[in-house]
């Protein structure tokens, strides 16, 4: 989202009282586009705990350079020799570039406006700044207007300029304090006055403890993931296949789904933050309780975000309950890193390192590891698509449950004018390999284990559908695995669920 400055007549009177330079300063930043909002990068948790780092949701917007669109070119009447001769053409021309975010002829502006003896420097170290914030150098944009500040600490236009800067680069608490300052000039015209209250409000909202809440109904024809096969040719007795029992055919179950997120990053200094991550997610059946199934995720570590880019080092600690009891725990190190690398297109990366136990299942001990890679195209502001592999490595205690698994995902989102409605759809394909051959109990199977999993999500809902700040949303989804190991483990899953959502 974004806030267009603009300048209001209204204001005249107490704008012209400002300085000539401070002047003009306000006026190129009444006419800049700027981030004043963002839209909180999270994962879904709502339809599978399994898919926490899959499906995505509408980016950040990033702060990158300038609309190519806006670009225009040095007045045709004016040539280099008339520049350089003539200051004053020099300087109007000059802002005239700087509101328009020109980067192409800013740099040949400067080095011709450099070379006047009276030049004015507040204007020239202005333009640098623009000019390195335009080039994504927004460290270097602040020191420049710090030395204006220190030099004159009354200009507001440039207090406000660098302002601005610091919120773009993620520098909150720095921003803040020099919005308030601002906000303490009494001359300051109307229209400037109400952008740093936006400002200051977005910085508290982006400091506020960020919450996510979902529940659904279940209606389970397989809660076990279990293959329909009555028998299991693998094993034989004279020729006849090993009849399953009853509980390890497919289960019904109904129950209900819980989903709670809280998150809040606090801003240390500068760029660095402690970040704060709780999850808790449950699945609930009140006609099979031995598939009950909680798991509860907490993660405290450190943060460092810019305009463009966040890195995250967040140990973490988990616990899950299955069918009532103690089920495991695990305990890790868990990096994440997203840039953007154009206005539209985002790369992010992640890595963890898991130490797994298991309260009962000893031989399900040991060390997981798992690597993820996205691609996200953000094409405007009413959609975003994206491609991602993952990798995740399971090293067991006893070498049969040890396995290795690849995925391919790809997402689309998108906001529709028709009737306010959306959708999001996701799609995956995986393959996961065991590392020795299956057994149950004492009798192999003979072979060593491959799944082929695929799945379907449909997403849809109407934005203007709401109460209480809680959304419904119809998910539909289809997962199917086949396996070498089909009487086992090989199975379809469809189902249908209304999803109700809360964030703030």
């Amino acid at each position: 989202m974004y806030i267009l400055l603009k300048y209001d007549a209204s204001d005249e009177a107490s704008f012209t009282q400002l300085p000539l330079m401070n002047n003009f300063l306000f006026i190129c930043f009444a006419f800049l586009s700027v981030s004043a909002f963002s839209i909180e990068l999270t994962d879904y948790n709502t339809i599978e705990s399994s898919q926490y780092n899959s499906i995505q949701k509408m980016p950040d917007t990033p702060n990158i350079g300038v609309n190519k669109n806006n670009i225009s070119s040095i007045p045709n009447d004016f040539s280099y020799d008339d520049l350089k001769n003539n200051i004053y053409l020099t300087e109007k021309i000059l802002k005239t570039l700087l509101l328009q975010n020109n980067t192409k002829f800013i740099p040949l502006l400067i080095k011709i406006y450099e070379t006047f003896p009276n030049r004015d420097p507040i204007l020239l170290d202005f333009a640098n700044a623009q000019m390195a914030k335009l080039n994504g150098n927004f460290e270097q944009s602040i020191n420049l207007y710090r030395e204006i500040l220190a030099r004159n600490p009354s200009l507001s236009s440039i207090r406000f300029a660098l302002a601005i800067t610091l919120f773009e680069n993620k520098q909150n608490s720095l921003a803040k304090e020099q919005f308030e300052k601002v906000r303490s000039d009494n001359k300051l015209p109307n229209t400037i006055k109400a952008q740093v209250e936006s400002y200051l409000q977005s910085i508290e909202k982006q400091s506020d403890w960020k919450f996510n809440a979902t529940i659904s109904y279940l209606n389970e024809k397989n809660v076990n993931n279990a293959s329909d096969t009555a028998y299991i040719p693998e094993i034989s007795f004279l020729g006849i296949p090993l009849q399953k029992y009853k509980e390890i055919l497919p289960q019904k179950a109904k129950g209900m789904s819980y989903s709670i997120s809280l998150s809040k990053d606090f801003n240390l200094q500068k760029n660095h933050y402690i970040t704060f991550d709780q999850q808790f997610y449950s699945k609930n059946y009140w006609t099979n309780h031995s598939f009950d199934d909680t798991n509860l995720r907490t993660s405290l570590g450190y943060a460092y975000k810019d305009a463009l880019s966040i890195i995250k080092i967040t140990p973490f600690y988990a616990l899950r309950w299955y069918g009532n009891h103690r089920y495991s725990k695990s305990g890790g190190l868990h990096l994440s890193y997203r840039k953007w690398l154009t206005s539209h297109l985002q790369y992010s990366a992640s890595g963890e390192y898991a130490l797994q136990r298991y309260n009962e299942n000893k031989a399900l001990n040991g060390v997981n590891y798992q690597l993820s890679s996205t691609l996200l195209w953000q094409k405007d502001p009413t959609q975003f698509s994206y491609l991602g592999i993952d990798y995740y490595r399971e090293n067991t205690r006893v070498k049969q449950y040890s396995n290795d698994r690849s995925t391919l995902r790809v997402g689309w989102e998108k906001h529709w004018k028709l009737a306010g409605l959306s959708n999001h759809i996701f799609l995956s394909a995986s393959y996961r390999k065991y590392k020795d051959k299956a057994k149950i109990g004492v009798f192999p199977l003979g072979k060593t284990r491959a799944d082929k999993i695929y799945t379907a999500t449909l997403m849809l809902w109407k934005r203007d559908w709401h109460l209480w700040y809680i959304t419904p949303k119809v998910v539909l989804k289809w997962h199917k695995q086949y396996s070498n190991i089909p009487s086992l483990y090989q199975y379809t899953d469809k189902n249908i669920n209304m999803i109700f959502e809360t964030e703030f």
